[in-house]
């Protein structure tokens, strides 16, 4: 590799390079033409927000971008992988697990090259509670206490209840901010 550096921007180069060793020099490589120019600015304003099932991006525009590419990986910092090339400044990463962090970026590119990246954004994607464990159920006169045990994360429970093993299960109540429940219905 080389660089050929302190070339004008806006100038076309044409480039060969050839192979040489102790008994000659090799025929041209295949031409290449190039016109250096400043690459683009890091985009501002990159706002990423985590939704139940994606994360939608946006960000300001570049003054001479020709298209977007927003950058993720699993650790502040990167390496970073594409997950989405685009002409406007504003897309969404459905390719998301639950409960997972991301940190993402985003970079401009124009015909001269692609610049600098954003500032990195961090979202964690919502994931449900993990389901209530311990369910215990006591008989009564025409009706069934139940009890369980907490859940992390959870706002509230919802009780099910089914005639048949194995449902399908209707639910009975919803929204309960305790950890018991009397079916007397």
């Amino acid at each position: 590799t080389y660089t050929d550096s302190g070339r004008t921007n806006g100038s076309t180069y044409y480039y060969a390079v050839s192979a040489v060793n102790s008994f000659g020099e090799s025929a041209d490589s295949n031409l290449v033409a190039v016109t250096p120019g400043p690459a683009p600015a890091a985009p501002t304003g990159f706002v990423a927000t985590a939704q139940n099932d994606r994360v939608d991006f946006s960000w300001n525009s570049v003054s001479g971008a020709s298209f977007y590419s927003v950058s993720r990986s699993t650790v502040s910092g990167g390496p970073y992988a594409v997950v989405s090339l685009t002409g406007g400044t504003s897309v969404s990463d459905f390719n998301v697990t639950p409960g997972a962090t991301y940190y993402y970026v985003v970079a401009a590119t124009n015909d001269t090259g692609t610049g600098p990246f954003s500032s990195e954004e961090d979202v964690t994607i919502p994931a449900p509670p993990p389901p209530p464990a311990g369910l215990t159920a006591m008989p009564g006169n025409a009706q069934v206490f139940l009890s369980w045990s907490a859940s992390a994360g959870a706002q509230s429970y919802a009780v099910k209840r089914s005639t048949t093993q194995g449902g399908p299960y209707a639910e009975v109540v919803s929204g309960l901010a305790t950890t018991s429940y009397t079916d007397n219905t």
